[in-house]
This record gives C-alpha cells, structure tokens and sequence, in this order.
C-alpha cells in the first residue's frame, strides 16, 4: 500500500468545522480521486487517526477533508500529515448489520437492487466474508446498501467487494419455487436467495440417480416441517453417507450444523453418556454438543438402538425448503416418467428410517408411516413394481405399507443391494429371515417344490420357464440371492 508524510497548514473545510489539507504536488501522482486512505494527524504530543477518502478541488488539486472532531483546534495551523492508501472503502456498520455504499463504489460497480456480492471486509483486525443482496433506500432509491453481520455491528470496517455475480438461469429442477434469486459462484456452486431467508449454496449439477435414495431417506427422517432443517441417523454407516451426500448438495453446510445424540435407558449413567459420545464422533467426525436423555421402564424401549440416535440439525430454513422442493420434484418425475429405478431408489431410501423385517417369518418389509406420507409414498409405490398393501390401525392410530416377500424376490435384481444398505443390523435380520421363505429357497434348489401358485408367479414374472427352469433373469436373481446370504456367514 502507498504511504506518504508530509507538514501542512489545515484550512477550514466547510462552515461546518471540517478541516482541510491539500496533497502536495509531488505526491498527488501516488492517488486518483475517491481512493480511500487512512490518515494520522500530529500536532505537537497529540496524535489522532481516522479514515477519509481523496477529494478533487481546484482542478487538479487533490485534498482530504477532516472531520470536526479532529480538526478542533488545528485549523490554521501546521501540522504532521501521515497518508496510508488503502484495499477497499471504510464504512460504519449499523447495529443491526447494515452497510451503506459510498456512491463512487456502487457506481464503479453498477450496483443494482437485488444483485448479488461477495463483500469482504477486516473488522477489528477480523476478515470476514459473506455474500450479500444489494438493497436500495432513501429517495428515489438512490442508496445502496447490504445486510453485512451482527459480528461488525456498532463498529466499523474496511470493505471489499471481492467479486459482483453473475446473475444465472434458475436451475431446471428449481423453476416451481418461486420468487428464488440465484448468483453464480462457479459451475458448481450456485448461492440461492429466497425472501428474508438465509441464503444456500448450491450444487446446480443435480443427479438423480445420486439422490434418490437418500431423498427417500430424508423423508423417512428427516424435518419437512418447523424452522430448521434436521435429520435422525440411526446408525453411524447412515450418519457417514448422508452428511457427505448432504455437504454434496449443499457445500457450504459444513461447519453449520450442530449434532446431538438421543438415547434411552432405565438410569442416567454419565460413564455410558461419554462412551456413546466418543462411539458417535469417532465412527463420524461429527462433534457432538449435547446428549439428550430419555427414561424408559419397558425392555423394549432399551432394545431399540442401545449407540442411541444422533440427530444433525440446521437452523436455515431455506434448507428445508430445497430438500422439500427436491423431494416434491423428485415424485413428480418418477409418475410422469413411471420411472422404476428411481421409485425403487426412494423407496429403498425409505426404508432406511421407516422400514423394519416383518416379525413373522414372511420374509416382507413394514413401513411404518402416518397418514400424510403414506398417501404420498401410495402415489410411489405402483412404480417399484413390488408388491404392498397398506394396513390402518385406528385403535392405536398407526398406518403400516407391507411389501411381499414375493414381490422383492422378482424386483431382486434392482434392490438387493440397497434394501437397509446403511443399516446392518436390519439388512442382517431381513436376509436371515428372507432366506427362509419358499419362494427363496426353491429359486436356490434348496426344496424341490413351491406351491402351484407362487410358480405360476414366478413364470408370469419372467423369473421361470414354462417349464419352470430359471430364465437367465431367474439365475441372475439366484446369484444376487447367494451374494445376499453370504454376508451373514
């Protein structure tokens, strides 16, 4: 950065008490109009220090304004001039974050109500960063400012805008949410602003295929309503795979979440809470804040997960409002292309939260749901092509889908190596009890019969020949079924 010294007699600046200083002819050449600078003025032991900007007058002539304050007392006299140019323009910040744009910066930068910055600024010897709206007020709207940080609030900064975006196309998959004001960072990173909302970023490079399961997952688990965005892992295979997905959708996630662990037991046992602690961020590398504790009397409620549950919670609501677009997109595509894959996938995602091996030895799958979801998993479920049947049971207010051994036998090949992928403990019990079943063990040759009707089935599904050989499709199925089976040896 330029600096320069130099002595000077201070003029009256205004009618106001603002003093003046002219900028030596042989150190003009070191500035050009509106450059901000930071000045130290000494007048005999008193030394003071503010910041101001050049100012043109009297042609070519180059001046810096001081303010009442420091001008007191100085006026028409000498004084020693210290001049520090600096990165940027100084600008007071408002209690309540704001920051007001010198009109020769928003100029220079053709600012405009609604465009998005990346605003830079030191702080108390503090850099920070952060995308900001450009707002307008005053007359007219003839003023610009941004909505900066509570941190610099009361204070004062240096400022830098680092970059203006581009303004961008609102991706494909986010053209029904409306009012959405989106900038371009890079290819890959998107910043979405919606209403007073705190801003997102994005990855705009959306794969269904990546995503469907763990859509369905978040729909099992996941908040869809309230103020924050928040997701339950029962498992910490589940926690590793679905925080990195989520980083993945949303990059600057990281560092913006705060984890807690929700367990159950008969008494409160402060050793066990720190083992569970230390289990939950060794498995994750997830810190954990807070543990909550739940009492419960009953066997089963101690059964249920003995490592507990971490719950990842964050507080910007437009969070939720993406994934709940994602999700509502994501069931729009799967009817109107009748897409199996993906149905098969969200289902599947499904099953990570909602999803538990029947208790009787069928070999099926329950769904625990309520009665909003399940009428939306009903409007899913045709295209999976499997087999289900919803269950109402009004006296204990409980709505279950069960999905037919026989049906995720033939659909085998598309699921058997998403069916509780992230949940060992379930997939375990499911193949154990899926092995089991008749239809399973005929497709292995480990009985020689089925009864008439599950052949008739299978023939019709392509899985055996007329006369009840396996099909190439039907061998296909009986090697996934031994993959399966293997795991648990």
């Amino acid at each position: 950065m330029v600096t320069i010294r130099f002595s000077a007699k201070m003029s009256k600046g205004n009618n106001a008490g603002a003093g003046l200083i002219w900028i030596p002819l042989n150190k003009r050449t070191h500035f050009q109009k509106n450059d901000e600078v930071h000045i130290n003025i000494t007048k005999g032991n008193t030394e003071t220090a503010f910041y101001s900007s050049i100012k043109p007058r009297s042609g070519n002539g180059f001046c810096v304004y001081i303010p009442k304050a420091h001008a007191k007392h100085s006026i028409g006299t000498v004084i020693n001039v210290k001049i520090e140019k600096i990165d940027g323009f100084y600008a007071p910040v408002g209690r309540d974050g704001r920051v007001y744009f010198p009109r020769y910066i928003w100029e220079k930068f053709k600012l405009k109500e609604d465009d998005i910055i990346l605003l830079r600024a030191i702080c108390e010897n503090k850099k920070l960063e952060k995308f900001c709206t450009v707002l307008t007020s005053g007359p007219l709207k003839k003023e610009r400012l941004v909505m900066f940080s509570h941190q610099c609030g009361g204070k004062a900064a240096i400022f830098n805008i680092v970059k203006k975006l581009k303004k961008t196309e609102t991706p494909t998959h986010l053209l029904s949410l409306k009012d959405i004001r989106a900038g371009e960072i890079t290819a890959e990173r998107i910043i979405l602003y919606h209403g007073n909302k705190r801003p997102i970023i994005i990855n705009p490079n959306i794969g269904w295929g990546n995503i469907a399961y763990y859509l369905g997952a978040f729909f099992a688990d996941g908040s869809k309503k309230g103020n924050s965005w928040a997701y339950s892992f029962s498992t910490t295979e589940q926690a590793q795979a679905f925080l990195r997905l989520h980083e993945q959708l949303i990059p600057d996630a990281a560092g913006k979440t705060k984890a807690f662990i929700s367990f159950t037991a008969r008494d409160e046992n402060e050793k066990v809470k720190q083992s569970l602690v230390h289990y939950w961020e060794e498995k994750t590398n997830v810190p954990i804040q807070e543990i909550r504790f739940h009492r419960s009397a009953g066997q089963a409620g101690l059964k249920r997960n003995e490592n507990g549950t971490m719950v990842v919670r964050e507080h910007r609501k437009l969070t939720q409002d993406y994934y709940n677009h994602l999700l509502q997109v994501l069931c729009n595509r799967i009817i109107k292309e009748k897409n199996t894959t993906l149905a098969i996938d969200f289902l599947c995602g499904v099953l990570e939260g909602d999803g538990s091996p029947s208790a009787r030895e069928s070999g099926g799958i329950i769904i625990s749901t309520n009665s909003e979801d399940v009428k939306k998993m009903e409007k899913i479920l045709p295209f999976t092509g499997l087999q289900y049947k919803t269950y109402v049971d009004e006296k204990r207010n409980k709505i279950s889908v069960r999905l037919g051994a026989l049906g995720l036998l033939v659909q085998l090949p598309l699921i058997y190596d998403k069916l509780f992928r992230y949940y060992p403990k379930r997939r375990r019990k499911f193949i154990s009890r899926f092995k089991k079943t008749g239809a399973v063990r005929y497709i292995l040759g480990e009985q020689p019969q089925a009864a008439s009707w599950v052949k008739a089935f299978l023939k019709k599904k392509g899985v055996l020949t007329s006369t009840y050989a396996l099909t190439p499709y039907g061998k296909t199925i009986k090697e996934n079924l031994q993959m399966m089976i293997k795991e648990i040896q």
